[in-house]
């Protein structure tokens, strides 16, 4: 049995399978972390997408393109970089 799901024919074997439309949000959110070897990455934690930049804008263009890739370029709505800088002190 295969189904078409979003522009894909997924074979499902003899699992009559039901399957969700993944896509139930209007906003993404990616938390972006300094790499020790110069690289930045982000990651959106409920989905699992990750993508790596050298720098910020880097980053925007990788993660437009994850996020195109991921749904298929179905997804509409705002996607939210979220960056914290760290203040450390010693003592």
């Amino acid at each position: 049995m295969s189904r078409l799901v979003g522009r894909k024919n997924i074979d499902f074997g003899d699992n009559d399978i039901r399957v969700k439309p993944l896509l139930r949000t209007k906003e993404l959110l990616f938390v972006v972390v300094d790499n020790h070897k110069g690289l930045m990455s982000a990651v959106e934690g409920n989905y699992g997408i990750v993508a790596f930049g050298e720098n910020m804008e880097d980053l925007k263009n990788v993660i437009v393109l994850k996020v195109r890739q991921f749904f298929n370029g179905h997804f509409k709505g705002i996607i939210r970089i979220r960056q914290f800088s760290d203040h450390i002190v010693r003592i």
